[in-house]
């Protein structure tokens, strides 16, 4: 899944790896603000106070993400690729969508935010094995 998305954008047909992890960076950037903007659609016409709630929390989650996300291109730009690892792994270890705020499935996550969630994910993974492949192998 990670390369059909890389693969879709643009510039992605480079055989620079660190070109193509600035690629995935700059995705993984834009889907956090999509998926900041997302929240707000959602949660504007929104009565249910636990629902509303829940996606306050899943914006925080994302605004503390973003933090991490925004750290990636200077780690990548300094080739500090040990450290783009552990900033990856450190983002990857954050809840984000649905992955405290809706555990207990009441009132269900909205399927336009996992989804949102899960291609972030993916975005983050594919931004972690470019990191890992340009640090080389035995680090």
């Amino acid at each position: 899944m990670a390369l059909l998305t890389l693969r879709a954008a643009p510039g992605s047909n480079t055989t620079d790896l660190t070109s193509l992890g600035q690629i995935a960076i700059n995705l993984a950037k834009s889907q956090v603000q999509s998926i900041q903007a997302l929240i707000n659609n959602i949660e504007g016409p929104v009565t249910n106070q636990t629902l509303r709630d829940r996606l306050d929390q899943c914006r925080e989650d994302f605004t503390d993400v973003e933090g991490d996300v925004d750290g990636f291109s200077d780690l990548l730009c300094n080739k500090d690729y040990a450290g783009l690892v552990n900033s990856v792994d450190s983002a990857d270890d954050k809840p984000t969508g649905g992955d405290t705020a809706f555990d207990d499935g009441q009132p269900p996550e909205p399927d336009e935010l996992k989804q949102a969630s899960k291609h972030f994910q993916v975005l983050l993974e594919a931004v972690g094995n470019i990191a890992q492949k340009l640090q080389g192998p035995g680090v």
